[in-house]
């Protein structure tokens, strides 16, 4: 069940926050999930994507953050 779902605005990719805390990137083109992980948080509330579509934010329920960083298809935390 997602919690909250974005596009990057400069790549073909549809970013997906599930309440199970996953957070996955899905390819518009191919139509495939190209990469998930799972975030740091106890209970995932948000997920924003920057403007500039390098990084994604995601928030938890005790107000921790989460800033990761989008790279060849794939997720790293910063």
């Amino acid at each position: 069940m997602p919690v909250t779902l974005g596009i990057t605005p400069n790549s073909p990719f549809f970013i997906v926050l599930q309440a199970d805390n996953i957070v996955k990137m899905i390819d518009l083109v191919n139509e495939k999930n190209t990469s998930e992980v799972k975030t740091l948080h106890e209970e995932s509330k948000i997920m924003k994507i920057c403007p500039n579509g390098r990084y994604i934010i995601t928030g938890g329920d005790k107000g921790d953050i989460c800033i990761w960083n989008i790279k060849r298809k794939d997720f790293e935390i910063e």
